[in-house]
């Protein structure tokens, strides 16, 4: 490496359970100072409210009653509102799969950047490992996405919805969003390694991480990369990453 050598703050997850504070220490990231990622305003999720009285018509109601017979029959199976996404490493696959339904702002989100290929260049590169307790086996989490990416390819941030509005839990297997503050996840998302219900919503100030969908295949790919050496919580070496609409 030549030239002068700059360092680049990696994130860390806060004491406890989080996913927030950025890292004391530095890593040299190609000689290259990072360019700061685009701050962009959150995006709002409202539902609009009808004005007047007298309640919705004949045609509004029997329009309602169908699409909610819609999303119930989509709900039964891995069909629109559960597809299904490859995450393709060296060491394998990992197929997630992604609820629309409980979670369709933050899956849409997700399955954006996948179907605009804008996880090119992405990486796992971050690893949490907790020891056992008692009657509880290890736990910890594997963190991928953008953050050592390209900054132009980052959506704008995604509408929070915490486990206590979509029903989802932290399980082993789940999929969820990766955050510093409420409504600014973007693309980095985690897999969580045995049962963390500290990563759900708990109450004011603890609302806890925005889950989406669940590792269907490929849990000893996840767990293979979790256990690849790191120096604190990030990986030695990243493990790139190219994820794709399953088929």
């Amino acid at each position: 490496m030549s030239g002068e050598r700059r360092v680049r703050a990696c994130p860390r997850l806060a004491p406890g359970s989080g996913f927030g504070s950025v890292a004391d220490e530095t890593t040299v990231c190609n000689g290259v100072e990072p360019r700061k990622l685009p701050r962009v305003s959150p995006l709002r999720a409202e539902i609009p409210h009808a004005g007047g009285g007298g309640g919705p018509s004949r045609l509004a109601r029997a329009a309602a009653l169908l699409l909610g017979l819609g999303l119930s029959v989509g709900a039964a199976g891995c069909g629109p509102s559960r597809p299904r996404v490859d995450v393709r490493t060296e060491l394998g696959t990992i197929r997630i799969e992604v609820d629309s339904v409980r979670a369709p702002a933050t899956a849409a989100n997700f399955l954006r950047y996948v179907r605009e290929g804008r996880y090119a260049g992405a990486s796992f590169y971050r690893v949490r490992r907790d020891p056992p307790e008692l009657m509880r086996p290890p736990t910890g989490i594997l963190q991928g996405g953008l953050w050592y990416g390209d900054s132009t390819r980052l959506l704008p941030p995604v509408p929070f919805e915490s486990t206590q509005r979509t029903g989802l839990r932290h399980t082993d297997g789940t999929v969820s969003m990766a955050r510093f503050d409420e409504g600014d996840a973007r693309a980095e998302f985690f897999v969580v390694l045995g049962d963390q219900p500290h990563l759900d919503f708990r109450g004011p100030g603890e609302e806890g991480y925005a889950a989406f969908g669940r590792v269907v295949e490929g849990m000893d790919v996840v767990r293979a990369i979790q256990g690849l050496p790191a120096r604190g919580e990030r990986l030695t070496a990243r493990v790139p990453f190219r994820a794709e609409m399953a088929r």
